[in-house]
Formats: structure tokens, sequence, C-alpha cells
């Protein structure tokens, strides 16, 4: 958080803190073993003392260098969760009034949006307390201890039988594993190395699709669901597919206000089809979308243990792929003569294959996605990005279109795929198409004619095999003119990369 500091403002801001570590008790908790279970444990009292790192001899690159280096530091520092508090502050100097404050909390005491309760209530008592008044926020009604006690003690015996139930069918048969095409080798073990690549969709494409989501009576996040369904099932060629849906699982007026972590992850099962209209997708999205949300109360981890998927250290267990939306509110707050405002830190850990990231401002859609460096290149993902945007603009443009008939391609890469796919090459025409492979049969014997399914055949030995097919067919009296039917059968290999064709001859007689 970037911020103004006055003189004697240090003092204000480190008062601040202090309150708000006393108002929530969960920056006041830690962690201790007892009979074998993990036993939350509530400090009384806490201090933070908040001493200022002097930057101002550095250029504003290397300001904005050591604010990500130190970052990075605060990210990757393990807590300890025996000792409290299990925050940590860090106050950068870039110049009298120009400061940047690190926050760093471990996620086991809160959330996303517990950050901007942060900020809103930080600035309101910073503002507060260099005026010399008291706090201006009111009481909490609940603490966090509040709120798990009463979730432990509803989320039983019917309630918790009725929701794992709904889980539990939901997700029977789906596949845990999506098939996304990567750039490299999955690695035996997931290194949660990662990256961000940011983009967004233009004010006129969000509004299109703020009017077709209103049409349909669906979300704006059902809306781009859908769409990113459509996206995997292009990528993959999988027609079923598991997606995590983390949500805010504040659905209670009175924890709205306090820091904590109750975010919960939920799993959207997809079933794309390519002769299904985009509008039927987007029905079928909504309806299994608000189930979830009235089946959100069961732990992600609960649910995974009900489960129990088969385990495998490379990638997540049920999903590897997330959409998030981000409607918590924002964490810009000015206040008088007082600007605070997030800094962009960069990521370099993920926690799935790929986590897309959205949020809507001043009539705009913004995002980010999040990947796993092993398995992507950044170019990999900016086309991702490119892809989506195409797609959305394709079903604004007629959402009556069937899956497969989407616009997915740029200009530019349909050009090129024209341009691989400029194979004709002039040949003889007053010439059969078997006299021509005999011919090359002769010239170049040993070289590969026919690949297929790992299969390849040379031209000498499909010549071969074209000539005990035709004495084959000669033996059922087969001559000019005859007429030989050919059945032929689809078959999609599992890798799902192209089709491969079997041709079996089916003789007509006449």
């Amino acid at each position: 958080m970037r911020t103004v500091l006055s003189p004697c403002a240090n003092t204000a801001l480190e008062a601040a803190i202090d309150t708000l570590v006393m108002r929530h008790e969960s920056l006041r908790t830690k962690f201790a073993m007892r009979n074998g279970h993990a036993v939350q444990v509530i400090v009384p009292e806490l201090h933070l003392a908040l001493k200022p790192e002097d930057l101002t001899h550095l250029s504003a690159a290397e300001q904005e260098s050591e604010v990500q280096r130190a970052s990075e530091a605060q990210i990757n520092a393990p807590f300890d969760l025996t000792e409290a508090p299990l925050l940590r502050v860090k106050l950068l100097k870039f110049a009298e009034e120009d400061h940047v404050v690190l926050f760093t909390m471990h996620h086991i005491v809160a959330d996303g949006w517990s950050m901007d309760v942060l900020v809103r209530e930080v600035g309101a008592l910073y503002q507060a307390y260099l005026r010399g008044e008291s706090s201006p926020l009111p009481e909490l009604e609940i603490q966090y201890a509040d709120y798990a006690v009463w979730q432990r003690d509803w989320l039983t015996g019917d309630v918790l039988d009725q929701q794992l139930a709904y889980w539990q069918e939901h997700l029977a048969g789906a596949p845990t594993v999506l098939e996304l095409p990567t750039d490299k080798p999955r690695p035996p073990v997931q290194s949660y190395r990662g990256a961000t690549q940011v983009f967004n969709f233009s004010r006129e494409l969000t509004a299109k699709l703020h009017a077709l989501s209103r049409r349909e009576a669906a979300t704006l996040y059902m809306m781009v669901l859908s769409a990113f369904e459509v996206l995997l099932y292009r990528y993959s060629g999988q027609q079923q597919m598991l997606i995590g849906m983390p949500i805010a699982n504040r659905t209670r007026l009175q924890v709205e206000k306090l820091i904590g972590f109750f975010v919960n992850q939920l799993v959207v099962r997809g079933e794309v089809r390519g002769d299904q209209k985009f509008l039927d997708l987007l029905r079928h999205v909504r309806e299994v979308v608000l189930e979830a949300y009235a089946n959100q109360d069961v732990p992600f981890e609960r649910v995974v243990e009900t489960l129990n998927p088969e385990r495998d250290m490379s990638r997540s267990p049920l999903f590897q792929v997330v959409l998030s939306w981000q409607n918590a509110p924002s964490s810009r707050l000015k206040l008088e003569n007082i600007e605070l405002s997030p800094v962009e830190i960069e990521h370099k850990s993920v926690r799935y294959d790929i986590e897309l990231v959205l949020w809507e401002h001043q009539g705009q859609i913004f995002g980010h996605i999040d990947y796993d460096t092993d398995l992507y290149e950044e170019a990999t993902i900016q086309r991702m990005g490119r892809h989506l945007n195409h797609l959305l603009e394709s079903i604004t443009n007629d959402p009556n279109q069937y899956i497969s008939d989407l616009d997915l391609l740029e200009d530019g890469e349909k050009r090129q795929l024209a341009e691989w796919n400029q194979t004709l090459v002039d040949y003889p025409r007053d010439v059969c198409i078997h006299e021509l492979v005999g011919s090359r049969a002769k010239q170049t014997p040993d070289a590969i004619a026919v690949v297929s399914e790992g299969v390849s055949l040379k031209y000498s030995e499909l010549n071969g095999r074209a000539n005990q097919l035709a004495h084959h067919l000669r033996s059922f009296g087969i001559g000019p003119d005859s007429i030989v039917a050919l059945r032929v059968e689809p078959q999609f290999p599992s890798t799902a990369r192209g089709v491969g064709v079997w041709i079996e001859p089916v003789l007509l007689r006449r």
C-alpha cells in the first residue's frame, strides 16, 4: 500500500495498526497443539513497532526495484504459527511524504477481502489519529472465532450430509485432469513457480457482455465462465472438465467487516459439445453455478477428503485451472490530504496451472492470468488472453452460434494457418494415382510415403500393399468400372491432438 506520511505520521500509522490488531482477534491469533489437535489462541495485547527503511538515496527505478525485492522477501519468509501476530508490516520511505507500507498476512488468518478491510480501516484510523481524534470505527458485532464456532455447530448432521451428497453426485465420474497442451513436459513434482500476464477487455466488449448477460438472466461471471469453458474445450478437445471457482463465502452481513479467512473453493463441472449452441451452454452453466452457490458451505478440503481422488504430486487435486472474479470493495482509498493505493507486486508463485483473475472497474473488465512457468511460455499465455477476448467478441456478435463455429483465431493467425495448409503440389493429371505411387516407389523406394498413428510406410511398402489389395479385389471379379465403397470410421485419439481414420473396403456387387 502506497501512502503519504506527514511529520508525526509514523506515530499515527503505528497507532492505527495497533488499533487494527486489537480490533480484529484474528490478527492476534496463534495456534497451539492440544491433545493432538491445533487450537486457536488469542493473545490479549500486541504492539507492532514500525521502523521506516530509508530509500531516499536511491533513484526512482532503484526504489521500485527495492519494493519488489522487499515484497518477495516478505512473502517468502515463513511464519511460525505458534507465534503471534501472523501479520508483518514493513515501511519503506521514498520521500518525505511518499512511503510504501507492505502488509503480509498468513492465509490462515486472512483472505483477499480482508486486505480491503485492512486498507479502509487503517486509512480511517490513521487520519483520525493525525487530527488527535479517537477511533471513528464502530465496535465489531462478532469476531472470527464466533463465526468459526457457529459454522462448526451449524454445518453438521443433515446440512452437512446434504451438501456433501450434492458434491459427490455433481463430481461423480468427472475427469480430475484437464489435459491442456503445454510448452514443456510436466515435472513430476509441482514447483509452484509462476508469472503473471495482464490484459483487459475493451469498454465496448464489456458493455456487450453486460447486455447479453442481462438478457439471459446470467451474471457476468457466468458469461465469462461459459466462454472460458469453450476456450478450454477448443484447446484440449475434452468435452468434460473441472474448473475451480473461488467464492468469498461472506454470506452474512456481520462477517463483511471482519479480517479472517472465509474464502472457499467450489468446483464447476463443465460439459461442452461442438454441436451445442452457446446460449444453451450458458443456460447450463447458470444452473451449475447456482447449484454450487447453494452448496458452498462445505470446506473444499472436506470435499476432497470425501471424494478421495488419486493424488498426483505434479498437479493439484480435482482441478488445475481456476476462474476467479474479484468483486471485493476497491482497496484504493482517498481521504482528506491522504491517498492510499495498492502497489502492484509481481507474482512469482502460483497454486494452479492456470488461474484467470478478472474484475470490473469503471465499466471495463480487467484481468490477469497467473500461470505455471514450468509448463507455459509467456507467449502462449498472451495468446490465450487474446483468444479469450476474440471468443467473447464472437459470442456477443452472435450468441446463437454453435460452439464449433465460434471464432477463436485472430486475422493474422488465420492467414498463417491458410499458408500452412497450402500444400497443393502440381502433378500430371493424365496419370492415375496408383501409377504415380508406383513411379515414386521406383525412384525413391525408401522415402517415407505415409505416417499415421505412429506408423510409417515407405513408398515401396505402400506400393506393395496397394498391389496386394488390387489382387485381392480382382479375386472377387472386380475390374474397370466396378464400384467399391469405403467404410470410414472416425476415431479420436486420447490425446485429442487430431483425428485418425480407419478405411475398410466394402464390395458392392452389381
